[in-house]
């Protein structure tokens, strides 16, 4: 489970299937295989990282991480994932 061979269908899924542990897995999109980041204890677990940033202390800027590029708009979502 969250292998290549044998990718999950999402974070969420991974961790309902004893994936319990945050670190990369594999999880297929669309019919493609990518290797993602799961963070398998915040709030629950089962989140995807799909974009890093920091907030400058004292202010509200927000500011993409180096490695992570800005591409167009960017939305956050502080949802807790559903079971």
């Amino acid at each position: 489970m969250g292998t290549k061979a044998n990718p999950g269908s999402s974070c969420l899924d991974i961790k309902n299937r004893g994936g319990t542990t945050s670190k990369n897995y594999y999880i297929k999109m669309y019919e493609r295989t990518v290797k993602v980041y799961c963070d398998q204890t915040t709030a629950g677990g089962g989140w995807t990282l799909v974009y890093a940033f920091y907030i400058t202390k004292n202010s509200d800027a927000v500011t993409p991480r180096a490695s992570w590029p800005l591409y167009g708009e960017t939305r956050l979502s502080m949802t807790t994932p559903q079971t």
